[in-house]
């Protein structure tokens, strides 16, 4: 499980795990979380901020939502729950809402005796 979190979000929410919620992420004020099905050790994330709706291939991705997230301060950081959060990941040119387009797919092991890896793409446009 790995989260987006907003850095001037001050309270003390987090989302519960995507699991109890039947989904692949489960959201609250200022946080965002994506769970796999698979045990990933490693995953890719690619940040857009688009002019309006992004541009977007559905055919590569295994799933995909479109949600509508409020951002305090748009300073984001990478939240790797166990391991602690990494600040100043992604910049939004703005606070507020934003739509984000959160897109998942399950890259094959390297090797054989290797776990899975995963690709994130993270897309904002203005709400």
């Amino acid at each position: 499980m790995v989260g987006i979190a907003d850095e001037g979000y001050d309270g003390p929410d987090k989302p519960v795990s995507p699991n109890e919620v039947n989904n692949w992420f489960s959201t609250c004020a200022g946080n965002v979380y994506l769970e796999s099905e698979e045990t990933i050790v490693h995953a890719e994330m690619h940040f857009e901020t688009w002019d309006g709706p992004a541009e977007f291939d559905a055919s590569a991705w295994h799933r995909s939502d479109v949600i509508v997230q409020e951002w305090q301060s748009g300073e984001l950081a990478l939240d790797q729950i166990a391991a602690g959060a990494t600040p100043g990941v992604y910049r939004l040119p703005s606070p507020g809402p934003w739509h984000m387009r959160l897109a998942w797919r399950d890259e094959p092991a390297p090797e054989p005796d290797e776990l899975p890896w995963a690709s994130v793409l993270v897309q904002f446009w203005r709400a």
